[in-house]
């Protein structure tokens, strides 16, 4: 256990090199610099930092697991004068200078895809990824979306698949004004290069909000129908994910060839994550507080947003709950599991079972807010979680892909690293 004098010290020494980082210190305002110190040093805090310490009971520090020891490396992924740029926009509403480098991943070949939340597209080799002096946002992607919308397109989700490459993005509905702000959900589509791509429409919402949720995407195969299985969501009108006359708070599935939409599920407030073979679709979904779930997707079901949530709204605990408790009372599909508290849950993603033969049928899920990995294992039939193993990274962890050549999983970082778990 850590003495008191060593919280301490450990404390002195990360100040003293925060404060004299000239990149780091002029984001930080005096008075929070002054709060910080009053916080370090307080007795509360060197209190909490003991209990944690002594209630850490059989907790193994990443790589390591509980039975098994992996290998784990990053790599940057921007230019360091293009996050500082990053940071003077947005330190107005950025917590004490930090902004998350939120960017999207993709394996093509040989080739690693990087699309960041601004839509700018880079590549890179694999290769790069062994090689420290380079780095892997090097080669951007050039393309027409600045012919198709004259403003930058917030990404939402990235996804190769059949040779193509596919962005779900927020785009200005037509009545969008300044003071009345309304967004659609669009995916656009253009053939894989690493030249030029030329990006088309594939589908766009028939309603817009002013928040947009939601826009994971995975190639599926439904009925004999290739196409793309995708999530959507909105902030405002939160009704909507019950009316089958929107496109919100829903799965929808549209086939490559036609385009022709298909309500797959409904009842979702913002869903990171989809997995789908043919055993299983699983989804991870953000719920409001309390409220993340993991549901086994059923075609045609409705999974209860806004009317039923195991969670409750940010803020004062009110004398009642605001939402149902009981899905399957309200004949809605109950969540297989839900997190209390939060865990922000992102993507997840099937361990093949060839990884290693100790995680066999087993799962990632990505988290922001947990910033850590769970490793979890559903029973035979899909039906309930046998175990969920909480891996710690200390990282805010967006987008999981597995390259099958290195047997390696490549996590995007919110840090502005991608990170490499191989074993």
């Amino acid at each position: 256990m850590f003495s008191r004098n060593k919280l301490i010290f450990y404390s002195i020494i990360v100040l003293i090199f925060a404060f004299n980082l000239k990149t780091i210190k002029k984001f930080i305002p005096f008075h929070i610099k002054d709060k910080i110190i009053e916080i370090v040093f307080s007795e509360k805090f060197v209190e909490d930092l003991e209990l944690l310490n002594k209630n850490a009971y059989n907790q193994n520090t990443f790589p390591q697991t509980q039975f098994l020891n992996l290998n784990y490396k990053s790599k940057k992924v921007f230019y360091e004068n293009e996050t500082l740029d990053q940071l003077e926009k947005l330190s107005d509403y950025s917590f004490l200078g930090t902004v998350y480098d939120v960017f999207f991943i993709e394996i093509w070949k040989e080739n690693l895809f990087i699309v960041g939340k601004d839509s700018k597209i880079f590549t890179s080799k694999k290769d790069d990824l062994n090689n420290e002096e380079i780095y892997l946002a090097k080669n951007q992607i050039k393309n027409n979306l600045n012919e198709l919308f004259n403003y930058i397109l917030p990404v939402h989700g990235f996804l190769i698949f059949e040779d193509k490459l596919y962005l779900s993005v927020q785009t200005k509905d037509k009545s969008h004004t300044e003071e009345d702000m309304c967004f659609n959900f669009q995916i656009l589509s253009a053939e894989v290069s690493t030249k030029f791509l030329k990006f088309e429409n594939f589908f766009k919402s028939n309603s817009c909000d002013e928040f947009i949720y939601g826009g994971k995407m995975v190639g599926y195969n439904n009925n004999g129908k290739k196409g793309i299985l995708f999530s959507t969501g909105n902030k405002y009108k939160t009704l909507e994910a019950q009316s089958e006359k929107s496109d919100f708070g829903k799965i929808l599935f549209v086939d490559l060839k036609e385009k022709n939409k298909t309500i797959f599920a409904s009842g979702f407030r913002n869903i990171l994550g989809i997995s789908a073979d043919e055993n299983a679709i699983i989804t991870t979904s953000m719920g409001p507080r309390g409220g993340d779930e993991i549901n086994k997707i059923f075609k045609g079901k409705n999974y209860g947003w806004p009317i039923v949530s195991y969670g409750e709204p940010y803020g004062e605990n009110l004398p009642q709950y605001k939402f149902k408790k009981n899905h399957s009372e309200n004949n809605f599909e109950e969540p297989l599991f839900t997190f209390i508290p939060s865990i922000a849950p992102a993507d997840i993603i099937k361990i093949p079972n060839n990884f290693n033969p100790k995680w066999i049928n087993n799962y990632f899920v990505a988290s922001l807010n947990s910033r850590s990995l769970f490793r979890l294992k559903f029973n035979q039939n899909y039906n309930g979680i046998l175990y969920i193993e909480k891996i710690l990274l200390g990282e805010r962890i967006r987008d999981i892909n597995y390259d099958e050549e290195t047997n390696s999983f490549i996590l995007a970082i919110e840090s502005g690293e991608i990170g490499v778990i191989s074993n």
